[in-house]
């Protein structure tokens, strides 16, 4: 129990050490719940803890029930103010034992004790009828699936069940086998582009050195792109090697990476009636 307000005590008795703070009091069974980390196989049951605040909304009994939101006023019932009852429930990453456990039995907020998680419930049960009403029963479960973050103390073993392989040749096949243009077809815009006159097709999974080569239908070569940096990326700007924009139609795009090999594209683009007048 909390001893910052020493003129106020419910249960003398309940306090052994009277230092200020939330100093530990005493290690028994008055808890009256079992926690199991149901992660670990089998679920291993955990050690618990909890606080009682020794204000006038206080409930210092030495043992675990929280109030019921109409037992106390506006202010005795919120489990999380300085004036409320605080019966703060903890549970510890630590196995489930009758000993008494020396990390545990400590000053719980200023020392390092392994807590998991707190647990500041109010029972909704009217006082009416019973200070106890709607607490679980014997038997009542309740199953908490929490986020496991990553932090930088984690760490990670990938395996396979055999030492990898690699093929070169199987490489170069499988890269020129991603290798496509986008948009295609091209109709009129793409959503990459800021202005009427700014107009492309790109080209994607190229190697980093390679020829593009792009022809009419009728077999004319009408522009010639050479690449050769690490992108894996090349654009065409919809217009022939004098710089003047191509006429809708069907192109045939050929890429050759030396080394690696070569590919067919064939594309499509629909050019807007405006941007050639503008042109």
């Amino acid at each position: 129990p909390s001893t910052a307000n020493p003129g106020f005590v419910v249960d003398p008795a309940q306090f052994i050490n009277k230092t200020s703070g939330y100093p530990f009091q005493k290690f028994e069974k008055n808890v009256p719940l079992a926690v199991y980390d149901i992660d670990s196989d089998p679920p291993r049951r955990l050690a618990v803890g909890f606080l009682e605040n020794n204000v006038p909304n206080g409930l210092v009994d030495g043992k675990y029930w929280p109030a019921s939101y109409t037992l106390l006023s506006d202010a005795g019932t919120d489990n999380v103010a300085t004036s409320g009852p605080r019966e703060w429930l903890f549970i510890f990453d630590r196995e489930y034992s009758e000993a008494p456990d020396p990390e545990l039995a400590k000053e719980i907020l200023f020392n390092p004790v392994p807590i998991i998680y707190t647990a500041t419930w109010n029972r909704r049960g009217d006082v009416a009828f019973s200070p106890y009403a709607d607490y679980p029963s014997n038997y009542d479960e309740m199953e908490f699936y929490a986020n496991h973050i990553n932090t930088v103390a984690d760490t990670f073993k990938l395996t396979t069940p055999s030492a990898p392989t690699y093929n070169i040749e199987t490489a170069k096949s499988d890269f020129l086998e991603k290798t496509l243009a986008f948009p295609n077809p091209y109709f009129g815009a793409s959503p990459l582009e800021k202005g009427i006159t700014d107009a492309f097709i790109t080209f994607t999974s190229l190697p980093r050195t390679c020829t593009i080569r792009i022809f009419t239908v009728a077999g004319d070569l009408i522009r010639t792109i050479n690449k050769d940096d690490d992108s894996q990326f090349a654009r065409w700007d919809l217009r022939n090697d004098a710089g003047v924009p191509v006429a809708s139609g069907i192109y045939i795009v050929h890429i050759d990476a030396p080394g690696v090999g070569s590919k067919v594209l064939k594309v499509v683009v629909f050019q807007r009636e405006e941007r050639l007048r503008y042109f």
